[in-house]
């Protein structure tokens, strides 16, 4: 794994796209003539230019995800020194659960997440490695931190990042600055059951503007005073984004994200 840090990728970057976006022949004449100024970033360009390939090579985001299998009866098995509690979600690739350190050390919640079995063994498994290692070296306030990565007994890879701040944890913090603690009569974690319990009359809820583009009959959408943000960032692969079912992807994004008029919102 190439170790970049910020100031050499700001300088390696936009030449790394103009190099992938050349033929091959006139690549190789570009990078020659990179070599007779500057041979370490050619050899870099090189070894970037390689991986690229490699990730070309094994079909990375060509193909369908591979049917998602739920772990069923994981809640209270060990992972590492975690134990699963809960599970937050799931895809293609594997499953993401609500941990918590056990063994004593010291007390912390982390988000595990565990490659499907199916997928243990082969590319996943190699592009699973290289996502820790890339998110093991990442630094940035948005970005949750990688606390630890192994493999379990069962053979099954896994990543622990810190646990991410949830809606519910920066809605209590929003009502903490406002001097009170709501009264929580039901959770879910999908906004379109909170709203419904809204429109059935047990209560008010906060959701996001996203999560509000259809309100039941009888909800109203009150923006609060002092509204709680979070900015959510899509990441691809550096040239990723001229593929076009990743750029299939990213336009479908950049489309739910667009808020809809309030007068489209009413149910």
């Amino acid at each position: 794994m190439i170790a970049l840090n910020p100031e050499r990728w700001r300088e390696v970057s936009p030449l790394l796209d103009h190099a992938l976006s050349l033929p091959q022949d006139e690549r190789e004449g570009w990078l020659e003539s990179l070599r007779a100024d500057n041979p370490e970033l050619a050899d870099l360009l090189v070894e970037l230019l390689a991986h690229h390939r490699a990730a070309d090579e094994q079909g990375f985001l060509e193909s369908p995800p591979a049917p998602a299998s739920p772990d069923a009866g994981l809640s209270g098995q060990t992972v590492g020194p975690y134990t699963l509690i809960s599970p937050l979600g799931q895809g293609g690739m594997g499953s993401v659960w609500l941990a918590e350190r056990s063994d004593g050390r010291f007390e912390r919640r982390v988000a595990i997440k565990l490659l499907h079995l199916s997928l243990a063994s082969g590319g996943a498994a190699e592009r699973f490695k290289r996502e820790g290692a890339i998110v093991g070296s990442l630094r940035h306030p948005h970005i949750a931190e990688l606390i630890d990565a192994g493999v379990t007994v069962a053979g099954q890879p896994f990543l622990a990042p810190r646990q991410a701040t949830s809606c519910a944890e920066m809605i209590q913090r929003a009502c903490a600055r406002a001097g009170f603690v709501p009264r929580v009569v039901a959770r879910a974690s999908d906004f379109q059951v909170l709203l419904s319990l809204v429109a059935a009359g047990a209560g008010v809820t906060l959701v996001p503007g996203l999560a509000a583009r259809r309100l039941p009959q009888g909800v109203r959408l009150v923006p609060p005073a002092d509204p709680v943000t979070r900015r959510v960032f899509t990441v691809s692969r550096r040239g990723g984004d001229r593929k076009p079912a990743v750029r299939v992807v990213l336009d479908a994004l950049s489309e739910a994200a667009t808020p809809e008029p309030e007068s489209r919102r009413a149910g």
